[in-house]
């Protein structure tokens, strides 16, 4: 027998639902598109999805990354979405009227009542040697 049932995971999503998740994030998808030269161009194209949500600080501690050879802080915080949404790495997702940048999609999980995505204000940019 399954320590949570379907149904426990779904109560406890509704339960996070109503009590949680007062803003709406508009979740839009960034793709790249083969441009005439050759390369590709980076674009963010129309809302995938609009959800409920809830933003949380992460202690509000600047994570550290290099960036173009210069020690770089970045301000990471949490968005709770209901179970089973749809947020892939990469993805921008507005919520009253600020822009993330999502970092990692947590999840899913076989014990999900909530999906979990880290994120940024700021573009995280990876140096690539």
């Amino acid at each position: 027998m399954a320590f949570l049932t379907a149904a426990d995971l779904q109560s406890f999503s509704d339960l996070a639902l109503d009590l949680f998740m007062t803003d709406t994030a508009s979740i839009m998808r960034h793709t790249r598109v083969p441009d005439s030269s050759g390369g590709d161009t980076s674009t963010t194209g129309t809302p995938v999805a609009t959800s409920p949500c809830a933003v949380l600080d992460l202690l509000r501690l600047p994570q550290e990354r290099v960036v173009g050879d210069q020690l770089a802080g970045k301000v990471l915080k949490h968005i709770l979405f209901p179970r089973g949404a749809d947020v892939q790495t990469d993805d921008r997702v507005i919520v009253a009227n600020v822009t993330y940048f999502v970092i990692d999609p947590v999840g899913p999980s076989t014990f999900e009542a909530v999906r979990l995505a880290l994120v940024s204000r700021d573009p995280i940019i990876t140096q690539e040697t």
